[in-house]
């Protein structure tokens, strides 16, 4: 099945990208506590932050369209610590598309978006709660190469490695709800697995 990729567009779908993004945090850490706690009550700093890598970095983030349905989204950019690789923020399928292979089409779109940029290596992160996505990954050639710890600041991290002008962007400051519980908001899970992934010219 083709699919169709077309930068976000935050008018008509700020409110769905927020909706997906808080989902993802939900199925990870079970609770999207601290999703909202750092995208503010609306998403809107979470939006913010999406228009200014859009900005910075076009075709970074996109819906896949079969025709007129909104099948999907992804969100990539360059690793922060490590800019020659990428990461991938989300994949993500509308409920109803999935288990039809088409995260098959999300992961060609990455592909050539980051050999685009000459980036030929590229990782994400998933909670190991999160078990069917971990499976896939791994089924699909994503090699476990390490943990990260969670906290706090995701938001403020989001366009590290983005360049404007030849500069990295810097740090983004954010709001974070005072009464957030940590603990609670993470669902008891300390750290994500990052896997990787290696693409071929």
């Amino acid at each position: 099945m083709t699919l169709e990729f077309r930068t976000i567009d935050l008018e008509r779908h700020g409110a769905l990208c927020s909706q997906i993004r808080a989902e993802t945090f939900a199925v990870s850490f079970q609770s999207d506590a601290l999703f909202w706690a750092e995208a503010g009550e609306g998403g809107e700093f979470y939006l913010a932050a999406l228009r200014e890598r859009m900005l910075y970095l076009p075709g970074s983030c996109v819906h896949a369209w079969r025709g007129d349905e909104l099948v999907g989204m992804v969100e990539l950019k360059p690793f922060a610590k490590e800019p020659t690789v990428g990461y991938v923020n989300t994949f993500y399928l509308m409920p109803t598309f999935r288990g039809q292979g088409l995260t098959q089409a999300l992961e060609n779109y990455t592909k050539e978006f980051f050999l685009g940029l000459g980036i030929t290596t590229v990782r994400l992160t998933v909670s190991p709660r999160n078990t069917r996505a971990v499976s896939y990954y791994r089924k699909h050639g994503w090699e476990e190469i390490g943990t990260l710890p969670m906290s706090e600041g995701w938001l403020s991290y989001y366009n590290a490695g983005v360049l404007r002008e030849g500069k990295a962007l810097p740090p983004r400051p954010v709001s974070h709800d005072a009464t957030l519980n940590l603990e609670v908001a993470l669902g008891g899970v300390e750290h994500v697995l990052l896997m990787e992934k290696r693409n071929e010219y």
